[in-house]
């Protein structure tokens, strides 16, 4: 497992080459005659707010956080996570088949504000895995989470496509993936760096209460973030009470996951609220304006 150091620098350069990426690519079209990718529009009204939408609800991504709980802790075979995992698939499917039809009936732009704020009340069924959760809550909390996810991609795509002139489809294909893009990074380097370090913690203050110092319980924690397993730790404890303590302290290595777990749907509650948000002032910001399907 990558360390939370590791993570930020690496979203940070990954972001960093985006960013120097799309300057570039905007100072050569300003400086061609007759640009084949004009990105004029993203000046129209409410623009900037709906890019910052559509990189907030990038931002999350439940099924990575579950397959590593479902793996972790868990430690089913690979082929049996596939077929739980199917079960979310299954809701996703019938998310974005719904998208459609509603999308019809309200319009994309409601249609996926309305998604946004499902999804950031169906992200808080993360707060039903506890250490004693059989291996069913996770998966059906990530089921609940996955269609309204999967609903809102459809009408934030059509809602992106449809503000922009009809010649600037292009334009805003490129924008809306590397906007997407941009989420994506951002939300493994905050949410994945916050959610494992409150794992860390979390750990760090089960051990303390075992007999181990202070240094001891955070350096152990930080090993089995990163990675390491307690069989391999528990050797290097001199003190033996406080040896057989970590080797038995499988409970409150299941409660420092689940209280990351419940950390990481909180914080993208929070993030899918933010878009939801957002979503409202974009559109107060177009009312005037016709919408385009």
């Amino acid at each position: 497992m990558t360390s939370i150091p590791t993570s930020i620098a690496l979203a940070t350069v990954v972001a960093s080459i985006g960013l120097m990426s799309l300057i570039a690519l905007i100072v050569l079209l300003r400086r061609m005659s007759s640009p084949s990718l004009n990105l004029g529009w993203c000046k129209g009204r409410g623009m900037l707010i709906l890019l910052f939408a559509l990189c907030f609800t990038a931002m999350p991504n439940l099924f990575f956080y579950t397959n590593l709980l479902l793996q972790y802790r868990y430690q089913v075979p690979l082929l049996v996570m596939a077929v739980l995992l199917m079960i979310p698939q299954a809701f996703a499917v019938g998310g974005g088949l719904l998208s459609g039809p509603i999308s019809a009936r309200v319009g994309p732009t409601v249609a996926a504000t309305g998604a946004l704020f499902v999804s950031a009340f169906a992200s808080l069924s993360t707060l039903f895995v506890t250490a004693s959760a059989p291996i069913w809550v996770p998966v059906l909390a990530l089921a609940v989470s996955a269609a309204p996810f999967s609903f809102v991609v459809g009408p934030m795509t059509n809602t992106m496509m449809s503000s922009g002139p009809a010649d600037g489809s292009g334009a805003a294909s490129s924008m809306r993936k590397a906007t997407w893009t941009l989420g994506n990074v951002l939300g493994g380097a905050i949410v994945g760096a916050i959610a494992f370090s409150a794992f860390q913690t979390k750990l760090a203050s089960i051990l303390s209460d075992t007999g181990l110092t202070s240094a001891q319980a955070h350096t152990i924690a930080r090993e089995i973030r990163d990675g390491a397993v307690v069989d391999e730790l528990a050797p290097r404890i001199s003190d033996p009470i406080a040896q057989a303590s970590l080797m038995s302290k499988g409970a409150g290595l299941l409660e420092a996951q689940s209280y990351a777990f419940a950390v990481m749907g909180v914080l993208s509650a929070t993030v899918y609220l933010i878009a939801g948000v957002l979503m409202v002032f974009y559109m107060r910001q177009t009312r005037s304006a016709p919408v385009l399907n």
